[in-house]
This record gives C-alpha cells, structure tokens and sequence, in this order.
C-alpha cells in the first residue's frame, strides 16, 4: 500500500513535468522500457535496491538501461529515485504513469473476461455502454476465463462488474442459505 501511494506521488511528478515540456510519450516509452526490464529481471531489481552499491553506480546503471534517446528529465527522475532509495518502486511508477497518460488523453482500460469469446455486435454494445458510464474512451482488453459459466466480469479502475452466472449461482445460494422453511410436525410431535 506504501508502494502504490509513493509510486501514485512520483507518477504524478513526472507526468507533470513531462507534460510541462511537452515529453509526455518519449517519457512513457522509456519508462516502460525500464520497467520491463526490471520486471523481467528480479536479480538486477535486487542489485540495485542492495546497500552494496553505490547510489551514483546506481544512478549510472539506470541511466545506461535507459538509453540515449530517453528523455534528460526521466534520467533525473531515475537518478531521485536512487538517491531516495526507490528504485523498488519504479515498475509501480511506470504503471500509475500509463494510468496518468491515459486519464489525460481520455481514454479509459477495460478487462472483461468471458466464458466464451464475444461477438462482434456483442463488443460493440458493451465499448458503447461502458463508455457511456465512464464518459471516456475504452480501450478493451479481452480474455477467456474458462472459470466462468457465462456472462462477463468488467473491471476497471477500482470498479468491478461481476455479471457471469457463476456470481449469479452464489448471490442465489447466499439468498437459498438465508431462507428458513418450517418442516412439518412429526406424529410424535403431536401427541398421537
């Protein structure tokens, strides 16, 4: 949670900064790049957050993993984050970064997982109706979930829509749980 919340901070002075010169995408495609690599590369992630090495060797190693052609203020940016000893924050930065660009551009991405691989039509409608409700624009990322029964799972932001039939099946097992049905009085009950 500290993570998000500092990764939220740094995204956010970056992208303000980027915007401010006009470096919005050479920012993201370098900072992504960056992120991937240390995402695909526990051990270098793990070197870099080590009290062993130096911040400027550090800093160093980050500037060259850029590249260069990125942009001079994410260099520095990288370099804050090592001195501040962040460094273990930046694929989160990277990702509240793209949220920032998005936010900005108005556009807004949707998960939604089926059963079953929707329809053309079907696509359409849902793009339609959630950018109705969201008021921007949808990027739709789908994927299969065998899981499911059917319907959709929607998720975006901090909003999940949850209209398969498996939810459906445990909201009625919840209600059926619930319900109290009086049995019949037995002979012995009764006195007879």
């Amino acid at each position: 949670m500290l993570n998000t919340k500092a990764a939220t901070r740094y995204a956010g002075a970056l992208f303000k900064s980027a915007r401010e010169g006009d470096l919005i995408d050479g920012v993201y495609v370098a900072l992504r790049s960056l992120a991937e690599l240390l995402t695909a590369s526990p051990r270098l992630l793990e070197l870099l957050k080590s009290p062993v090495l130096a911040p400027r060797e550090k800093e160093r190693a980050l500037r060259d993993s850029l590249g260069p052609g990125a942009p001079p203020l994410l260099g520095n940016f990288v370099a804050l984050l090592a001195a501040k000893k962040r460094i273990d924050v930046l694929p989160a930065v990277a990702d509240a970064y793209h949220r920032l660009v998005n936010d900005y551009r108005g556009l807004i991405e949707v998960e939604v997982a089926s059963a079953v691989a929707l329809q053309p039509a079907e696509e359409e409608r849902l793009v339609r109706a959630l950018e109705r409700q969201t008021g921007r624009k949808v990027i739709l990322r789908k994927r299969l979930d065998r899981g499911l029964l059917g319907g959709l799972a929607v998720r975006y932001d901090d909003t999940v829509i949850e209209g398969s039939a498996r939810s459906s099946l445990r909201a009625l097992h919840r209600q059926l749980l619930k319900v109290r049905i009086p049995l019949p009085a037995r002979d012995a009950d009764r006195g007879s």
